[in-house]
């Protein structure tokens, strides 16, 4: 549901209003990561918890990092497509 908001989101939108739904979005998404890994932990034998948990700890902000940097890759990608048929700001 939230996501279909930011699919809305235009520069007439006030910045209060965007600022509302990602802390919705932010709320929401803690709230369904917390039992994702409980529910993942609780599958481990007990003596394997804390090895359970160090790989998550650590798994997260690598996928971040990663989810970051694929992200600007394919910006980049789109910008330089379309800038690439407009005329320098120079020659205008």
């Amino acid at each position: 549901g939230v996501m279909f908001f930011f699919s809305r989101i235009n520069p007439s939108v006030p910045i209060w209003a965007f600022i509302i739904v990602y802390i919705i979005l932010m709320l929401s998404i803690s709230a369904i990561m917390m039992p994702a890994q409980t529910n993942a932990l609780n599958e481990l034998p007990k003596h394997l918890y804390p090895h359970g948990t160090a790989i998550s700890n650590t798994l997260q902000p690598v996928a971040g990092a990663l989810g970051v940097s694929v992200f600007v890759s394919i910006m980049s990608q789109g910008q330089k497509s379309y800038l690439a048929g407009q005329e320098a700001a120079s020659k205008q």
